[in-house]
């Protein structure tokens, strides 16, 4: 999952591309919210390998155990007090800027394309 800093540049929010230095740790993002689509209860971890490069970071969580039967996700939070990084909060839904920044993962959504009527492969 891509995950980046941003600033507010007077018009909209940009990659802040000077960002090499911030950095997350695992044990502050939480998952919750989790969606089981077909009734199988799952779970998945999540690491974090920083700092960020030129505001980019790429978060990643590990495979969903058992294997949900079909699609499902998860939201996934960065709680920036306990990072520390309070100042990173905002007003995501209109409240005071004391939020932290949320995103939803998916497992399950995309399976590839449709278009083939055979492939084989051969190494």
């Amino acid at each position: 999952m891509r995950i980046e800093t941003q600033y507010w540049n007077g018009t909209a929010f940009a990659t802040n591309i000077d960002d090499h230095c911030t950095n997350l740790t695992p044990a502050n993002i939480t998952l919750g919210n989790y969606q089981y689509n077909g009734g199988v209860a799952w779970t998945t971890g999540v690491s974090f390998t920083g700092p960020f490069s030129a505001g980019l970071g790429d978060l990643k969580l590990s495979k969903p155990s058992p294997a949900p039967t079909r699609k499902g996700s998860v939201d996934v939070t960065v709680d920036l007090a306990a990072e520390s990084k309070i100042y990173l909060q905002g007003a995501w839904t209109g409240t005071p800027y004391t939020q932290n920044p949320t995103a939803r993962a998916t497992f399950g959504v995309y399976k590839g394309a449709n278009e083939f009527i055979y492939m084989r492969e051969m190494y």
